[in-house]
């Protein structure tokens, strides 16, 4: 799989360089493709979806890599663009479940322990997009419904 990685590069680049009110509201179309393939964020207030837009980050990881390991420090949350994933037990070998583009991970942490429950690991080449965890946490607080 390829990953157009100059693409992702400009976006940011621009994204990067506007005023924050202007990146808030350019940020949903260049983003469009990460909430409209995610399910609680297409069931989301569009107001809601908009502002983690404003906060996602490009991450790449490499075939092999580990997103996330087991126990660590849980600062982000993860939305998959492109690329495949497996979702590992604590002892690193044990695959649990399988992950693609337009699903997530790291949410439980964020959310509730504050530490990775799993580890992840890129089975390929792989495009994500990240909210760092104050970020999720103060958009939270302003929809709390």
């Amino acid at each position: 799989m390829r990953i157009n990685f100059e693409e992702y590069n400009e976006k940011t680049k621009i994204l990067q360089q506007l005023p924050q009110n202007l990146k808030c509201q350019i940020a949903p179309l260049f983003n469009s493709h990460i909430l409209n393939n995610i399910k609680f964020l297409q069931m989301a207030k569009p107001e809601f979806a908009s502002k983690i837009a404003c906060k996602l980050q490009p991450e790449v990881s490499l075939c092999g890599d580990f997103v996330v390991k087991y126990n660590e420090i849980a600062d982000k949350m993860f939305f998959v663009q492109d690329g495949s994933l497996e979702v590992l037990a604590t002892d690193h070998f044990t695959t649990i479940a399988f992950l693609g583009a337009g699903t997530y991970f790291g949410e439980i942490g964020v959310l509730i322990t504050g530490k990775r429950s799993l580890s992840i690991k890129a089975l390929t080449n792989c495009m994500c997009y990240s909210v760092i965890n104050e970020d999720f946490q103060e958009i939270l607080e302003e929809f709390p419904d």
